[in-house]
């Protein structure tokens, strides 16, 4: 589902940094439409005459720059790592580039014990390879033919940006929400079930939406594989965030670990024996995410200098282009997988 909301300071600075832009679009559309006897006007956020006026350049001259405002604002709730929920993301790569390098750092050097004076210093080092990683252009467009505008114009309405925008929106979001999760194949785009590096195991008892799986089996495979990241990295890596498939989580929150004694669940008593965990989150594409295209849950630590998701580019619309009647809008999203500086800070855990 699809839902509006204020933008944050992030979108309102990129719809700021685009005002001029917008103009320039707004009346490029304008002059496409305008059968003249109207000269251009620009219209402010509390001025919605534009929807009753009899110029068709003017309607769609503004519709489309109601379409470029309100595509930043749709966010699908059930894209958790697209919304932001799951992972920061960020833009610093350039805009052009068409890939990027970090450092990867699995394990750094220590200090020892030196006289004052000594000339044998240890210094830091840091264990861990250069990654170059791909940058791959995604696109989705959206068109507006002049009877859509017509019929818009004629009803005073513009539910036709609201529907358009949310498709938009919704098909960007989906596909790129998969991409955060699983990479792009093919590329040296990685996902978070799949980044290099990363730890990988198989649950000590599968399947724990089975009914036949104990409270105890659950909590006793949940613990061997946060404990192993904790032991392998030598405590320097808890994680903060548990994804898991949907099923999976429902079977947490009713399963109770000492029916007859309390009521907690089983989902309460990881939160209790793991306060460390902030969020506990199911997302659909976990279902298959795991080894053999099985069930998985990822235990990872959310901090961008851990992992993070490369944008150089969110939804930027091209220049529209109008032909054979319609109005033709173009966003462009360039997305650079999952940078890991600390990839063992996840662990995939199979099977559950």
């Amino acid at each position: 589902m699809s839902e509006q909301k204020k933008l944050s300071p992030l979108q309102q600075q990129r719809v700021d940094q685009m005002t001029s832009y917008f103009e320039q679009v707004e009346r490029r559309v304008f002059d496409e439409y305008n059968g003249g006897g109207c000269s251009f006007r620009q219209f402010d956020a509390e001025d919605d005459s534009w929807k009753r006026h009899d110029n068709l350049g003017i309607f769609a001259s503004q519709l489309v720059l109601q379409t470029l405002r309100e595509v930043f604002v749709f966010e699908h709730q059930a894209m958790k790592w697209m919304n932001g929920n799951l992972i920061d993301k960020n833009t610093e790569v350039n805009a052009g580039a068409a890939n990027y390098a970090y450092q990867e750092v699995n394990r750094t050097g220590r200090a020892q014990v030196r006289a004052d004076g000594a000339d044998d210093i240890p210094f830091a080092t840091i264990e861990g390879r250069n990654n170059i990683l791909d940058i791959a252009p995604i696109k989705i467009g959206i068109f507006y033919t002049q009877e859509e505008l017509q019929r818009a114009r004629f009803q005073n309405t513009i539910d036709v940006v609201s529907n358009k925008v949310a498709a938009a929106r919704e098909g960007h979001d989906r596909t790129l929400n998969d991409y955060i999760r699983e990479g792009i194949p093919g590329k040296a785009i990685y996902g978070m079930t799949n980044i290099p590096g990363i730890y990988k195991a198989d649950s000590l008892t599968p399947n724990w939406a089975d009914p036949a799986t104990t409270p105890t089996q659950i909590i006793d495979s949940f613990t061997a594989a946060y404990n192993a990241q904790v032991d392998l990295t030598d405590e320097i890596e808890r994680g903060t965030h548990v994804v898991m498939p949907i099923a999976t989580k429902q079977a947490l929150s009713t399963k109770r670990t000492n029916p007859g004694f309390n009521d907690d669940s089983v989902l309460e008593t990881l939160g209790k024996l793991f306060p460390n965990v902030q969020t506990w989150e199911s997302e659909y594409g976990m279902r298959d995410a795991g080894a053999n295209g099985g069930s998985a849950l990822l235990i990872y630590r959310k901090e961008t200098n851990r992992v993070r998701a490369m944008f150089p580019e969110m939804m930027v619309p091209r220049a529209p282009f109008i032909r054979h009647g319609k109005t033709e809008i173009v966003f462009n999203t360039r997305f650079g997988g999952i940078m890991s500086p600390r990839p063992r800070s996840v662990f995939l855990l199979s099977g559950v």
